[in-house]
């Protein structure tokens, strides 16, 4: 039986993504864009990738929960955090 399982990983390519920036924010108009890293960005690491979109002048970003949003702002990732989804309140202001 052959083993379907191969380690996977990906490169992302830093001036790529800022050229992707760029062409959103053509889109956008100049408006501010609001980048989404719930999820551990979707595998790729959300503080590693919020630094990278800060470099490219992403100043706000999305998470889905409270943890998330302690580990970007413990990372020092400069911008507004929002937090989609439900969270308590108290729990927020203890953890502020």
């Amino acid at each position: 039986m052959k083993n379907f399982y191969h380690r996977t990983w990906a490169e992302i390519d830093l001036d790529v993504l800022k050229k992707n920036i760029d062409i959103i924010r053509g889109y956008a108009g100049g408006k501010d864009i609001i980048a989404i890293v719930k999820a551990n960005a979707y595998g790729h690491g959300d503080a590693g990738t919020a630094k990278a979109l800060n470099g490219c002048g992403v100043k706000h970003f999305a998470v889905s929960n409270l943890w998330e949003a302690q580990n970007l702002s413990s990372a020092k990732v400069e911008g507004d955090i929002l937090l989609f989804g439900y969270c308590d309140i108290p729990l927020v202001i203890e953890n502020a």
